[in-house]
């Protein structure tokens, strides 16, 4: 329990600080590359 907790402030941390540097923390580089590379090796 401790190490989800600990993973849901991690996140909700690095939203926060994502949105005050003016990021969209849910359109990140990586994350589209990691959404890509998703759909082609399940297709």
């Amino acid at each position: 329990a401790k190490l989800i907790y600990g993973s849901l402030i991690a996140g909700l941390t690095s939203v926060l600080l994502a949105q005050r540097k003016g990021i969209d923390p849910l359109e990140t580089r990586s994350i589209k590359l990691y959404k890509e590379y998703i759909k082609r090796i399940s297709t």
